[in-house]
């Protein structure tokens, strides 16, 4: 096998044959513990560390060490690189929510490549006595990895309030000190509880998967499950950083699944269907200030109003240039990446785009992505897509069907001027309730409901379709006056539960996002949300076909997913607005909403 790094005349140590490989490892430490397993009843912080050696340290030892091989990105650019020390940056991302991640977010990786390769200064057998004291037990994993590895990080983690066993996700982005991206690590890790020992390995797979094909985990989102049950086409990735000298950038990575193949033993191609490219600006400010895409928006709500077919175009353009409009040396890819999704775009059935925003602070933002698919745009997509979002605190587990339902669709709506929608929504509010379902029509309804848990861990999920404003600080029904706060919402959901909000704003990067946080961190699973202001007529009209819709699939028995709903929604709204005698073209309306969490999530049998 031939060197790992280039051999240098001058230097006999790089004439050394190199090891079989190189590994990212894992593995967590708590004060003397030197391999901690993580337990949510602990009161103490641990250590992760990940570090980058010629051994994967689980093929040696079973440990709670977890391994996988570098990508070859990184292993150019170990090659490549013509000093010493070889820098990385590493970006950790709590993909789930029981792990909270200490300042910094990011941290350097100094690489001594002269540890990746046999031998160094001492002797083969001093090497060969350090694997033997690690594998007999001799040697715990971080006294292992202090001797052999050639460059760590370590980050100061802690369990979040009131975790309990169950598995978690952590993903780490390594990128070049040129800021882009090489590798992305995915893990999985288990949190005991004293008496709960969970197995977080699903079908065998590792502990820590490596590859930008992890960019297309479920566990972004979606949840645990199979490719027939939840398809996924491609994922679309930004990471927003601020550089040293202030400025705001962004990273995106662009995975076509259908055209992704992974790299061939021995071979040293990237990866095949993947593309990233940087931006000079922050997706999120667009997204969020008045003068960026809302002011787009309310042009198109004009247009709309007019009758004009392609209200949206203007929308969809700016928003794929905003996406796609890559800085200098990147517009290849960019280019690459948008040609790749039309073509997805142009399959029969609207293929499945997962798209995370990660802001410069970890948190998790909205990209409005389905927007680039308006009428009669021409930098966008041809036709529509369907867009999953993660929620703010993604569960890696497998959900229950939705079984009650709580209809916060009320004709007392503050500021409900259409006559025929009122009339609709009074006929609703005065039909009697199914079994399993309940109405809340005012803000004294609202409130009692959602400060108080009428279900329990086991039951079935909840459904909550509600109707409302939100000014920024709460939500309410009929008058600012009585809003209620975000701290005012003590209700626990069930496994599987899920929320409509034709509420405005509820999930703008630019404005309080403490409604939906608290929804998802009491147990909802799934939601449909806008990042903008939501227009009354629409949002009110959109909240009652919804709600016909689940009535009468429950009464047929029938079990349609969250997403199935939506677009049933969304056809009959654009549909009773092209009816009207004044006609008004609403139906990409639609596409400023967003799909969070599990959209696959259905409704119970009868």
């Amino acid at each position: 096998m031939p060197p790992l790094i280039p051999t240098p005349s001058a230097s006999p140590l790089f004439a050394a044959r190199a090891v079989q490989g190189v590994y990212w490892n894992t593995f967590f430490t708590r004060g003397t513990e030197k391999d901690a397993k993580l337990n949510a009843k602990s009161n103490a912080s641990y250590t992760l560390v990940l570090d980058l050696s010629a051994y994967n340290y689980s093929q040696i030892r079973a440990t709670n060490a977890a391994g996988t091989e570098i990508s070859p990105a990184v292993q150019r650019y170990l090659e490549s690189a013509p000093q010493e020390p070889v820098e990385l940056i590493i970006r950790p991302v709590t993909v789930t929510s029981q792990i909270l991640i200490d300042e910094p977010r990011e941290k350097s990786m100094q690489i001594n490549r002269r540890k990746l390769i046999r031998s160094q200064n001492r002797s083969a057998k001093v090497e060969h006595q350090l694997i033997a004291n690690f594998r007999s037990g001799k040697m715990q994993v971080a006294d292992f990895s202090n001797e052999v590895a050639a460059g760590h990080v370590t980050f100061q983690v802690r369990l979040k309030d009131a975790t309990t066993a169950g598995c978690a996700v952590i993903a780490f982005t390594i990128w070049d000190i040129r800021n882009n991206p090489i590798d992305h690590l995915v893990q999985t890790v288990p949190i005991a509880d004293g008496s709960t020992e969970p197995n977080c390995t699903i079908g065998g797979e590792e502990a820590l998967k490596g590859g930008f094909a992890t960019l297309l985990d479920p566990a972004f989102g979606a949840g645990p499950g199979s490719d027939e049950k939840r398809p996924i086409q491609a994922a679309l990735h930004v990471f927003e950083s601020q550089l040293s000298e202030g400025q705001k950038q962004s990273f995106v990575i662009f995975i076509d699944k259908t055209q992704y193949s992974a790299p061939q033993a021995g071979r040293p191609d990237a990866e095949r269907g993947v593309y990233s490219w940087r931006l000079g600006h922050w997706l999120s400010d667009y997204v969020g200030e008045p003068n960026g895409l809302p002011f787009q928006i309310d042009l198109a709500w004009k247009a709309a109003d007019k009758g004009r077919t392609a209200a949206y175009a203007q929308v969809a353009n700016e928003l794929a240039v905003k996406i796609f409009g890559a800085e200098p040396g990147g517009e290849e890819m960019a280019d690459g990446a948008k040609a790749a999704l039309k073509a997805l775009s142009q399959a029969d059935a609207p293929p499945v785009v997962m798209a995370r925003l990660v802001g410069s602070k970890n948190q998790k933002l909205y990209i409005p992505l389905s927007l680039i698919a308006g009428a009669g745009n021409t930098q966008g997509l041809p036709k529509p897509i369907t867009v999953l979002q993660p929620l703010p605190e993604e569960r890696y587990r497998a959900g229950r069907c939705i079984g009650t339902w709580s209809f916060g669709v009320s004709r007392y709506t503050k500021d409900l001027m259409d006559a025929r929608l009122y009339a609709d929504l009074a006929k609703l509010n005065a039909a009697q309730p199914a079994t399993g379902e309940a109405w809340l029509t005012k803000n004294s309804n609202l409130r009692d409901y959602l400060s108080t848990s009428a279900s329990t861990p086991d039951t079935a999920g909840e459904g909550l379709v509600l109707l409302a404003h939100h000014d920024g600080q709460g939500i309410y029904i009929e008058t600012a006056e009585e809003r209620i706060l975000a701290g005012e919402l003590r209700r626990k959901y069930p496994r599987g539960s899920i929320a409509l909000l034709a509420s405005c704003a509820t999930g703008s990067p630019s404005s309080d996002m403490a409604i939906l946080n608290k929804l998802t961190s009491s147990g909802i699973d799934a939601m449909v949300v806008s990042p903008f202001k939501v227009r009354l007529d629409y949002g009110a009209r959109l909240a009652l076909e919804f709600t016909n819709i689940v009535r009468a699939h429950r009464r047929n028995g029938t079990t349609p997913t969250l997403a199935q709903i939506f677009g049933e929604a969304t056809a009959a709204t654009a549909q009773h607005f092209a009816d009207r005698p004044r006609e008004q073209y609403l139906e990409d309306m639609a596409l400023e909403f967003v799909l969070v969490g599990d959209a696959y999530l259905r409704l119970c049998p009868p």
